[in-house]
């Protein structure tokens, strides 16, 4: 939809900004989407335990789904499987968003990246009456080195080269920000906007930070 918008009114050359800001905007949605199912699980498993709800994070990329508040504290472990209220629709919201995170990266450089897309893909858990393995969030969600490929890795993965993307698609840095087609009237805006970010940051201590910036497009995008 954003594209034909940007077709219609002759904006071409913001179309590369555009699609970029889709990707990241993506990769948030996805890391809460796998933080939601591995924090269901852990409370499933460890229901003694106080039970996260991950309203900010949620609220903070974008997601308008309020339910997925309750989604920790209502996991319960079905014998083997956890139950996670919505699984179907999350594990379907990360499918389609992975599609969309990795859409820039695939048109440009794909170097084997479709093949890993859809091979992990192809492995996400049917979440059929919404029931997980604890085990398939695990694979998912895995990051560490020495373990095969996963889903998370994956977006680690896309993540850099969208991070290296967006750096030489940027006309200029404000105050820390890449920039691209920015209005002369909006660079205070964005030059606030950062010292805000900067005088926050140190409140975010060891958590995996989610990227907090867009390129800054022209004035009223």
């Amino acid at each position: 939809m954003k594209t034909q918008i940007l077709e219609a009114i002759g904006e071409k050359e913001l179309q590369p900004a555009a699609c970029l800001n889709a990707a990241l905007a993506a990769n948030d949605r996805v890391k809460y989407a796998l933080s939601l199912l591995q924090t269901a699980a852990d409370h499933a498993q460890h229901p003694e335990q106080p039970a996260a709800n991950l309203k900010q994070e949620r609220i903070a990329c974008g997601i308008d789904e309020p339910d997925f508040d309750t989604v920790v504290a209502q996991a319960r472990m079905m014998e083997k499987s956890c139950r996670v209220a919505g699984a179907a629709r999350i594990v379907a919201r990360i499918a389609d968003d992975m599609r969309l995170m990795a859409a820039p990266v695939l048109a440009t450089k794909p170097d084997g990246l479709a093949e890993r897309l859809d091979g992990l893909l192809g492995a996400l858990p049917a979440a059929a009456d919404d029931l997980l393995d604890p085990d398939a969030i695990s694979a998912m969600t895995q990051i560490g080195h020495d373990r095969a490929d996963s889903l998370h890795r994956l977006v680690m993965d896309l993540h850099k080269r969208l991070n290296v993307m967006q750096a030489e698609l940027a006309e200029e840095t404000v105050d820390g920000a890449a920039a691209y087609n920015l209005a002369e009237a909006d660079r205070p805006l964005v030059a606030a906007f950062m010292r805000g970010l900067n005088r926050t940051a140190k409140l975010k201590f060891s958590h995996p930070a989610w990227p907090p910036l867009r390129l800054a497009l022209a004035a009223g995008w």
